[in-house]
């Protein structure tokens, strides 16, 4: 809490988009009714239709541009170079009832310092596939891949270059948070999140969609392959399954081995 009272609004919100004048102007409204956040950036990735119009109608919203498509990854650090603020909260622009009490849920963890991120995952409809691709990211480690996050800036800057384009960042952040620092949070959310093929026709959608999945395998792979040692970062193995991403397991699995080192620690004298 005592981040929280020093400094009330200590977050930048990073918002990329690319073609979202229908979308974009609810979830800025939801974010301006966040106190926590002190600055809201919108990064247009090269949009050809009147996302910018659209953010221009919010006076306390900063708008950039890049004169040419991308990509995500590169949209988002354009957003984190363009911050002032310690933490930054992740939002997409095409998501359907997102709220700031969620927002305010996502960030807090951050600011109280009990994680380095804390992703507000999406509640899917439990089907085959959605439980197909849960249990793959589950087992490569890389869970959840999509969802808001909020998360220290400095964590940003650790990230590898080649993981800041297209939709390599979340894989990458995610591997980053879970093996360093104070780890990785998670909370399910009722919220929407417009589908590609909705919002790009069938076919280019499925394009997206597919170019999407190759990213987070291939970012996964080289994480795993190719970046076990990042530079700066001392990276160690999570300790358990799930240690990183429950608060309650988290500090369970903290006092479990805290006991562990006393019973090993102690000499034969002491062990009458």
């Amino acid at each position: 809490m005592a981040a929280e009272e020093d400094n009330p609004a200590a977050v930048t919100a990073v918002v990329p988009a690319y073609n979202e004048e229908d979308r974009i102007a609810s979830v800025l409204e939801t974010l301006s009714g966040v106190a926590l956040i002190k600055d809201i950036i919108v990064v247009d990735d090269g949009s050809t239709d009147r996302t910018g119009e659209v953010v221009a109608g919010f006076e306390k919203v900063r708008y950039l541009r890049n004169p040419v498509n991308r990509g995500k990854g590169f949209a988002m650090d354009a957003g984190v170079q363009a911050s002032a603020e310690d933490v930054i909260f992740f939002c997409d622009a095409d998501l359907e009832g997102l709220s700031s009490e969620m927002v305010e849920e996502i960030i807090h963890p951050v600011l109280e310092e009990k994680f380095d991120m804390f992703v507000g995952a999406r509640k899917y409809k439990e089907n085959l596939i959605t439980r197909t691709f849960v249990f793959l990211e589950t087992k490569w480690g890389i869970y959840p891949t999509t969802g808001q996050r909020a998360l220290r800036k400095e964590l940003w800057q650790k990230l590898p270059e080649a993981y800041k384009r297209n939709y390599r960042a979340e894989v990458g952040l995610n591997y980053l948070a879970r093996r360093s620092g104070r780890g990785l949070g998670f909370k399910k959310f009722s919220y929407g999140h417009h589908k590609k093929e909705k919002k790009l026709g069938i076919l280019k959608g499925l394009h997206v969609k597919l170019k999407m999945y190759g990213n987070v395998l291939g970012a996964s792979l080289r994480f795993r392959v190719l970046d076990r040692k990042v530079p700066g970062v001392r990276l160690r193995r999570p300790g358990g399954q799930d240690s990183f991403l429950d608060p309650r397991k988290r500090h369970g699995s903290q006092r479990r081995d805290h006991h562990h080192r006393r019973r090993h620690s102690r000499g034969p004298d002491d062990r009458a």
